[in-house]
């Protein structure tokens, strides 16, 4: 008898709070880029609660969050220095959560397709990954289209890519814009709860919740495991 079909044959992750805590980083950078403005400097807990849409979004809430003129045109002024600053930041201000590079490393050999979909920019999106020695068959950046998660163009992009379809593939991220772009393709969505979850209610369960990465494998696996 044939063994029956595997659930996933393509996963996707999110970056930021997902893979890598970026917040101790982005609050550095913020910090830097408001400095230059005599303003004060973004706390932890704001930091978290401004990662999710981008680095155009991010620094939006940042001249907001300080009293500054936060229109589009104000912001576009400011975002280039901002982007700047971010770009140049080094990796070693993120942090890598435990386990990625094995468990991304159990299913490539397992033959599944992995890709990356984020809201980062490109260039520190780059420099991440190379920083971390993360390597992935896609990757979708906040740049590479005109729109961004939770929209489902740029998760569409990387599943097709990847040669999967929505029905196969398991989104895995930690935040509300993450959970609205998996139901928006209509894929299974995996909450990591390590991540930046806690600043939002979701409006209903995730398809499957998860405490590290490595967790991961026993739900992308499972039926590997069962028929051998």
């Amino acid at each position: 008898m044939q063994p029956e079909p595997r659930t996933f044959g393509t996963v996707v992750f999110d970056l930021d709070g997902t893979l890598i805590d970026s917040a101790p980083a982005l609050q550095g950078i913020a910090s830097r880029f408001l400095a230059e403005l005599d303003a004060a400097p973004l706390t932890i807990e704001e930091t978290r609660s401004f990662i999710g849409n981008g680095g155009w979004r991010f620094c939006q809430r940042a001249l907001e969050s300080r009293g500054f003129p936060s229109d589009d045109d104000a912001v576009d002024a400011h975002y280039v220095r901002f982007l700047k600053i971010y770009s140049a930041a080094p990796a070693s201000d993120n942090v890598l959560f435990p386990g990625v590079p094995e468990a991304l490393s159990r299913l490539r050999e397992a033959g599944i397709a992995i890709g990356l979909c984020t809201n980062k920019p490109e260039a520190p999106t780059h420099v991440v990954l190379e920083a971390f020695g993360l390597s992935f068959d896609v990757v979708v950046t906040g740049d590479t289209l005109p729109q961004n998660k939770p929209a489902p163009e740029p998760l569409m992009a990387a599943i097709e890519a990847l040669g999967g379809t929505a029905r196969h593939t398991l989104y895995v991220g930690d935040s509300e814009i993450d959970a609205l772009t998996a139901e928006a393709v209509g894929c299974p969505f995996a909450l990591h709860t390590a991540g930046y979850h806690d600043t939002f209610e979701m409006a209903g369960p995730p398809t499957y919740r998860i405490d590290d990465i490595p967790a991961l494998l026993g739900i992308v696996l499972a039926r590997d495991a069962a028929s051998a």
